[in-house]
């Protein structure tokens, strides 16, 4: 073979690794053919990149040094360990809500991850993917590079994601609609993924989601009080990306006194306050109690002198104002029977010793104290005194 021809043919190999590596970024489904080609695709590109070391090295020995210590620096760059904080987490959730919504209206593709087409699990796991690579070059945190290979690499179904596949969401321990779900305690971009595990979408904030939708063909931004979609009433559990873990959310005021408010109106399956399904299976109470027990204690605390009426009861009692059912939880919560005081409080324990003659004491016991501050003092103390002091804000 002559040299001209030799030339020839080492140039077009030179192309054929970037032309692979293109082609597969270009295609839009992501499976484990696509991810190899574009791995070889680059280590193509990188024998370019050598290769032009070597024509440098040839040319200019001052240059190749320059290229050589750029090249490290880079490499010494990438591996660099990462910095953390609740901003940044908090600009990675932003960067990851602006990125679905850039896909509304891109074609549905199933096991699609570009713009060419994009399937349910697709949307938020390419969005998240992108979030890593932007905030990962604009903070500098090399960690994210890492993630959002680990999520191209690591391809996961809707159902995959429920499952727990390689921890990428955690449950929120949620069960309901999209239409009827609880969204006062969701964060923008959690997953809402239907129970036998085929579809997924994402909330984005009060009444709107989005999601790449088989049945209409693209990805759709909708929202639950307007649109008939099924999907909408179909049974999901809801889910929160591990990554967002971190972010600033659950403020500890508007979403827990929602929360009470809420199961305040009545149980949703239990029979009264004396049967654990009232608690267990009421998605309030499960949510209220999420925010952690010092944090509930010290907001019931707060509620013990309301005298407001609520739907809640417990069999053979009248209506219960708001500070008898916050003190019927405070028991339940911190596991200390109020019938068992042993404090210093004589008034107290007298009431205790007084209402031993009743045959449901419970009944005595609690507007009894409830209609004497001391006494609410002291019940206070009793049940936050193992507890660590936190700002309530009960609004």
């Amino acid at each position: 073979m002559k040299l001209e021809q030799r030339k020839k043919l080492l140039l077009r190999l030179l192309w054929f690794g970037p032309l692979v590596l293109a082609v597969s970024l270009l295609w839009p489904v992501n499976n484990g053919i696509t991810r190899w080609l574009i791995v070889l695709g680059a280590l193509g590109a990188l024998v370019e990149v050598a290769l032009a070391a070597g024509w440098l090295y040839r040319k200019s020995r001052k240059w190749f040094y320059v290229f050589i210590a750029v090249l490290v620096i880079l490499i010494g760059w990438i591996f660099c360990p990462g910095l953390y904080s609740t901003a940044l987490y908090d600009r990675l959730r932003n960067e990851y809500i602006h990125e679905l919504r850039t896909y509304a209206g891109t074609r549905y593709l199933w096991g699609g991850e570009n713009r060419f087409g994009i399937d349910c699990s697709g949307l938020p796991r390419k969005a998240m993917r992108t979030a890593f690579w932007k905030i990962g070059l604009k903070e500098g945190n090399q960690d994210f590079y890492f993630r959002a290979l680990e999520n191209w690499w690591f391809d996961a179904s809707a159902k995959a994601l429920a499952e727990g596949y390689r921890d990428y969401v955690f449950p929120l321990n949620i069960p309901g609609t999209v239409a009827t779900g609880p969204t006062y305690f969701l964060e923008p971009g959690d997953l809402a993924i239907t129970d036998d595990g085929v579809h997924v979408m994402v909330y984005l904030d009060p009444d709107e989601w989005i999601s790449a939708d088989p049945g209409q063909g693209k990805v759709v931004i909708e929202y639950p009080s307007k649109s008939k979609n099924p999907w909408f009433t179909r049974p999901v559990h809801f889910y929160r990306f591990s990554s967002l873990r971190n972010a600033g959310i659950r403020p500890k005021g508007e979403r827990p006194a929602i929360a009470w408010k809420m199961f305040l109106k009545g149980s949703q399956t239990g029979c009264c306050l004396d049967t654990s399904d009232t608690y267990t299976e009421n998605t309030h109470w499960n949510i209220f109690v999420s925010f952690g027990k010092d944090f509930c204690l010290h907001f019931l605390s707060e509620k013990l002198t309301s005298k407001r009426p609520t739907g809640q009861r417990i069999c053979g009692y009248p209506v219960m104002t708001e500070g008898e059912v916050a003190l019927i939880c405070m028991t339940k919560i911190s596991g200390k029977p109020l019938l068992e005081y042993n404090g210093p409080d004589a008034a107290v324990k007298k009431i205790i010793a007084d209402s031993k003659s009743y045959a449901a004491p419970l009944f005595y016991v609690m507007p009894a104290i409830l209609k004497n501050e001391t006494a609410i003092s002291t019940v206070q103390t009793y049940y936050l005194e193992a507890s660590t002091k936190l700002e309530v804000d009960n609004q």
